[in-house]
């Protein structure tokens, strides 16, 4: 993304090798426009990106052959990161600002459902069934573990390397091995 410029950089990837094509204008540019891009989703079924902001606490929906912005969600908080399920015909946004998860029903962009998660959820990987989703909380030290099939939070792993570490201290990223039995 292309940060408080409100924009996102687009590129063409050809032979192992990058290059510019062009960018997709999101809103004016800061301070103008309070957007700030900070998390973006390919929606491969309608060849659409989600793009999700921390400043204007929204998921904007972008038709990629158009370049444009065709629908702005409001949502409940600062956003971080936005991530679509591989089976499900939903969206899930983390919501940093309010310790929370949110479901996006991807028919008519509503919000399905509100997950509780620890303080500051950001990055999250989803299962390649669709079952699980595992939110990284960076300011509890720990990862929220959602049984999307129950929906709730089944489990709390807690990640500090030892038990007095400041909060903040871990973790900002996740990442599932390819088998999916490491995290």
């Amino acid at each position: 993304s292309g940060g408080n410029d409100n924009k996102i950089f687009v590129y063409h990837f050809d032979n192992g090798k990058l290059s510019s094509n062009g960018s997709i204008k999101v809103g004016q540019r800061f301070p103008k426009g309070k957007i700030s891009i900070s998390g973006l989703a390919y929606f491969k079924k309608k060849h659409e990106l989600l793009a999700v902001s921390q400043k204007s606490n929204s998921l904007y929906v972008i038709n990629l052959k158009e370049r444009k912005v065709i629908k702005k969600v409001e949502m409940p908080g600062k956003c971080y990161e936005v991530k679509i399920s591989p089976v499900r015909n939903d969206a899930f946004v983390s919501i940093w600002g309010k310790a929370s998860v949110v479901q996006i029903n991807l028919k008519d962009f509503s919000i399905s459902h509100v997950y509780k998660t620890g303080d500051h959820p950001n990055e999250m990987v989803i299962t390649k069934d669709g079952s699980r989703l595992f939110v990284a909380n960076a300011n509890n030290n720990s990862v929220s573990v959602i049984d999307l099939n129950d929906q709730k939070v089944s489990e709390t792993i807690i990640t500090s390397l030892t038990p007095d570490a400041p909060y903040g201290s871990t973790p900002d990223a996740l990442t599932l091995m390819s088998k999916e039995k490491k995290l």
